[in-house]
């Protein structure tokens, strides 16, 4: 349906046409983003939808892996929702809020080294897959991806981080931060450039929430 393609804008501001995907997506992942960063459990739900919407908008633009991503995010906003509310008692529990809710904590060095090396190793194979994937999967990509290096990074990192999130850990803010930064220049060179000034915002709020986590993990671990 036209309605959900990115030609589908919504005004013309001197050549600048933001669709209504676009725009829908920026308001859904605002809010999500601001949230999760003031450890909301309506994040989760706010995030499904922004998943939603993103995913029509970057399959569109080509950055196929970033649009993949938002496919996983949907289902795992999801699960997400599900620990917040029902966390295990290896995960901690702070009692001092009279429910059953995870504490924020840290990784070890071992694990933050084991993490980098996948980190590395997925942009490198996702690159090369995406690359390829227009002569691979035709009828699913039918044109070939932009950037595929620079989208595999943001798609590996924000794997990782969602999984350091959802187990509260305050290093998943590190890789917000660079994940928001990398984001801003591939949709400025996608021409979407409402969601390129969002991603901008999202890494303000991303280093909001590393100071508010790390605050709040240094008193609890005091």
């Amino acid at each position: 349906m036209e309605i959900f393609s990115v030609d589908f804008y919504l005004f013309d501001l001197w050549g600048w046409k933001p669709s209504l995907m676009e725009m829908l997506g920026v308001v859904t992942g605002l809010f999500t983003v601001w949230l999760t960063a003031r450890e909301r459990l309506a994040s989760w739900p706010w995030g499904m939808a922004n998943a939603l919407f993103f995913t029509l908008v970057l399959y569109q633009v080509n950055l196929y892996w970033d649009a993949v991503l938002n496919v996983f995010y949907f289902f795992a906003s999801a699960v997400g929702w599900w620990m917040w509310l029902h966390p295990s008692k290896r995960d901690g529990r702070q009692e001092s809020l009279g429910r059953g809710t995870l504490v924020i904590g840290n990784i070890g060095s071992g694990l933050r080294w084991a993490l980098l090396f996948l980190l590395v190793a997925c942009t490198v194979l996702g690159g090369v897959v995406g690359g390829q994937a227009h002569l691979l999967a035709p009828g699913f990509f039918p044109q070939p991806a932009a950037w595929p290096y620079p989208d595999a990074f943001t798609t590996a990192a924000s794997l990782i981080a969602f999984f350091l999130q959802v187990k509260k850990k305050w290093e998943s803010w590190v890789l917000w931060v660079s994940v928001d930064v990398v984001s801003v220049l591939l949709y400025i060179n996608r021409g979407i450039y409402l969601m390129a000034l969002v991603y901008a915002v999202f890494g303000v709020i991303a280093t909001s929430g590393l100071i508010n986590w790390y605050r709040l993990w240094k008193q609890r671990s005091s």
